[in-house]
C-alpha cells in the first residue's frame, strides 16, 4: 500500500460521471484540478453543516454566508465534492487536517472512507481546539484527503 500522488491521482481521477470507467477509476463530480495536491485533494466545504453546541441542527450554507464554529464546538461539514471511489474496492482514503486551517485553531477529526465509497459527499467532523476565536468557513478549503 502506498500514497497515491498528484501524478497518480491524474490518471486515475475524473470529474464527470460519464468519464468514471475502468481507466478514470476515481470520481470526485464538483472537483477541480487546482484542488490537486502533491499528495491528495484538498475537499472544500460544501452546502450543508450541522454544530453540536451552538446550534444543533443539520443547515444550510446558502451563497454569500459562512459557517460560524465557536470555540469548543464540534460540526460536521459537507464536502462541496462528491466522491465515487474505484468500483474493485483498490483504493482507500484517509481525510487529515490542513495546516493552513490548524493554525487558525481549526482542526478536522480524522477519518477514513473506505474502499468502493461511492455515497457522494462526505461529512468531515471538525472542531476549534486552538483558539478561543469563532472561526467563520465558507466555500474554502478546508481539509485534505488522501489516496492509498
Amino acid at each position: 500500500m502506498s500514497i497515491l500522488t498528484d501524478t497518480d491521482l491524474k490518471k486515475i481521477l475524473c470529474y464527470d460521471e460519464a468519464q468514471w470507467n475502468d481507466t478514470k477509476t476515481l470520481l470526485i463530480q464538483d472537483g477541480s484540478d487546482d484542488c490537486i495536491t502533491p499528495m491528495g485533494y484538498d475537499l472544500r466545504v460544501g452546502g450543508f453543516y450541522k454544530t453540536f453546541i451552538a446550534k444543533p441542527n443539520l443547515d444550510v450554507l446558502s451563497e454569500g454566508k459562512s459557517i460560524a464554529i465557536k470555540p469548543g464546538d464540534i460540526a460536521l461539514i459537507g464536502t462541496y465534492e462528491k466522491l465515487r471511489m474505484p468500483k474493485d474496492g483498490s483504493i482507500s482514503a484517509l481525510i487529515l487536517s490542513r495546516v493552513s486551517q490548524v493554525s487558525r485553531g481549526l482542526s478536522n477529526i480524522s477519518t477514513k472512507v473506505d474502499p468502493g465509497w461511492a455515497e457522494g459527499e462526505l461529512l468531515i467532523p471538525i472542531q476549534i481546539i486552538f483558539s478561543r476565536d469563532v472561526i467563520k468557513l465558507n466555500y474554502t478549503r478546508f481539509c485534505t484527503i488522501v489516496f492509498f
